[in-house]
């Protein structure tokens, strides 16, 4: 039995009505929701179904991923009736009053059965996917925000309830981390220890408290348990039918997006390591020169997975590079085996999207051999505390192994990047437009899809962000070489993969930190070469320098201003630029330019806010 006291918010702390504190919904903070958007939010799900049909022909790969495509419908028809039964109490509660429900006033025992019934579709539906669950319900019915507390008030015990009012909770806006704590996931595991979808949650919340270890453990849980029970019904299935089930069923939980939620966390707690050592050695700096402290937010600024309001570059007085050499050197193999981790199961997620693109072979696919020594007892140590999944084979290091410079590297890499833009053509206009011509305009959008290109891909929402991760991942690896030959994979499968007409362009953050990054090392690459042109040329020349630079360097147009907010080469008034970033850019910036100055003293430390300057 399940205690009042253990399940009753705490009041006490929470802000008054009257403070300027601005209260949401928890799950409204969640990552990756940006990716979620498109028109499968609003559309009836009788042209969703339809459009799944379309989708499924057998004949050719299907533009959108059927399995993410079949449960979001399953989600928006959970939601969409737990909505009706709220708004079902509603009405009833003024039905003598005019307008209400036909059926007059509801008792009070009818609506709290009425709540636990829309309470146990909204648990089925965060269970399946917490992510676009989380986008839908920001826009259906206000009243689904508090029915799950409701139900708690009278009966406490109610599991669905717990688990619902844990996303529906309010707290302060953009205090994630400071506001929330496991205990009800905590509560929900140990009554149904067996249920995948909990220790998901639970291992999301642990990412983003910056408990990487606890959630390393979740996550290897959860991805035990599914894999366990999708074997048990298919053995089911084999009895019953005699053929091979569906091992996407539409009730779950996605196993494959287990993989890519526990890659995020490896390279979010790759992140955390860089970014404490950097922010202690900066610190240590600050206090010896007796520079200006910066006034610090009480607000724990996720380094990764959130925009940070806190943090400002420009606040930032860097310390001498080989300060912040000397430090990262001991954290050299922590990252590279977690950057590793996090690429194999990145890799092990887009494996269930097809495309007719030649496989990309990771170079540590198979072992390599190492140049440079490395403290082996040392990682041996770390990979053994982390409690590995046993699939992860712990490959031959080759970190430091040059195999581009910075110059080289961006001389190569493309002048235009894909941005984090919102793109809207007319055709996706005009079929929002006319509802009663949307199932033949998107049903042709989607058949249009599998002959328009020689290539074809299978889209999934979460695409771009992996694409892109991975892109950052071998940043940390500082193998500028294959982070090439991704950047030209990245570009292919930009143009086979669309998610139109059920989502809209994924905004990634990822890729918004890719592309600082790739700036950041422009910027500093050429002010390298104007600094060493000065030295070696004449006054009167000095005019040809930073443009001989820029042409050496392949930077066309970075001194002259973005226009119209869309970044490089952004010149289309009909793209909207997403232009957070996180300090993520920073961080590996300085990860890169610190473990390089040791061949190169003329690398400086350039904070972000410098290297998006016009």
């Amino acid at each position: 039995m399940i205690s009042q006291h253990e399940n009753t918010p705490n009041l006490k702390n929470q802000p008054s009505e009257s403070s300027n504190v601005i209260m949401i919904c928890r799950n409204k903070h969640y990552p990756y929701i940006a990716s979620y958007h498109g028109p499968w939010l609003t559309l009836p799900t009788e042209l969703l179904q339809s459009l799944l049909s379309i989708n499924e022909d057998d004949n050719s790969t299907p533009p959108i991923d059927p399995v993410i495509f079949r449960k979001l419908i399953k989600i928006r028809e959970l939601v969409d009736e737990a909505s009706d039964l709220v708004i079902k109490i509603s009405s009833g509660d003024s039905g003598g009053r005019g307008g209400g429900w036909r059926g007059g006033n509801i008792s009070a025992v009818r609506q709290q059965r009425l709540r636990e019934l829309a309470v146990s579709k909204l648990a089925k539906a965060y269970k399946i996917d917490e992510i676009a669950t989380s986008v839908l319900t920001m826009q259906s019915a206000s009243t689904l925000d508090d029915v799950a507390l409701k139900v708690l008030k009278k009966t406490p015990n109610n599991l669905d309830a717990v688990y619902v009012h844990f996303f529906h909770e309010k707290i302060p806006s953009r205090m994630l981390s400071s506001c929330t704590t496991s205990s009800p996931l905590d509560l929900v595991i140990n009554h149904q220890p067996n249920t995948p979808e909990f220790y998901r949650t639970r291992a999301m919340i642990k990412c983003f408290r910056e408990e990487f270890k606890e959630s390393l453990r979740d996550f290897k849980t959860a991805i035990t348990l599914a894999k366990k029970r999708r074997r048990a019904e298919c053995q089911l299935d084999e009895l019953q039918k005699g053929s091979k089930c569906d091992e996407a069923d539409e009730e779950y939980c996605c196993e494959n997006q287990l993989y890519f939620l526990r890659a995020a966390c490896y390279h979010q707690y790759a992140i955390s390591i860089l970014d404490s050592t950097i922010k202690s050695v900066t610190d240590s700096h600050t206090e010896k020169t007796g520079a200006k402290k910066v006034a610090k937010s009480n607000e724990k600024c996720n380094a990764t997975l959130l925009p940070s309001t806190a943090y400002h570059a420009s606040d930032i007085a860097p310390a001498p590079m080989e300060k912040y050499r000397m430090a990262l050197k001991s954290c050299v193999d922590q990252v590279e085996s977690l950057a590793r981790k996090s690429i194999k199961d990145y890799s092990h997620f887009l494996e269930g999207y097809k495309t007719n693109l030649p496989a990309f072979l990771h170079p540590f696919a198979v072992p390599v051999n190492a140049i440079e020594e490395v403290n082996e007892e040392k990682s041996k140590e770390f990979e053994s505390s982390l409690e590995e999944d046993s699939e992860l084979t712990v490959v031959q290091s080759s970190f430091g192994v040059k195999t581009n410079t910075i110059a080289e590297f961006i001389s190569q890499f493309p002048t235009k990047l894909p941005e984090n833009n919102l793109v809207i053509s007319h055709a996706q206009t005009e079929s929002h437009a006319s509802c009663n011509n949307k199932l033949c305009k998107m049903a042709s959008s989607l058949e249009q899809a599998r002959h328009s290109h020689p290539a074809l891909g299978t889209y999934h929402p979460l695409l771009v962000e992996s694409w892109h991760a991975i892109g950052l991942n071998y940043f940390l690896l500082l193998d500028f070489k294959t982070c090439l030959q991704w950047q030209e994979r990245i570009t292919k499968l930009y143009e086979i993969g669309d998610g139109y007409p059920i989502f809209l362009t994924a905004r990634s953050m990822s890729q918004a930190d890719y592309v600082q990054v790739v700036k950041g090392l422009r910027k500093s690459e050429l002010q390298k070469s104007i600094t060493e042109w000065k030295k070696n040329s004449n006054q009167k020349s000095i005019e040809r320098g930073p443009t001989a630079a820029m042409t050496k360097l392949n930077i066309k147009g970075t001194s002259e201003p973005a226009k119209n907010g869309a970044g490089d080469g952004g010149k289309d008034t009909k793209t909207r630029q997403y232009p957070l970033h996180t300090k993520r850019a920073e961080t590996i910036l300085v990860w890169i330019q610190s473990m390089l100055s040791a061949e190169d003293d003329s690398l400086t430390v350039c904070s972000v806010e410098t290297l998006t300057e016009a």
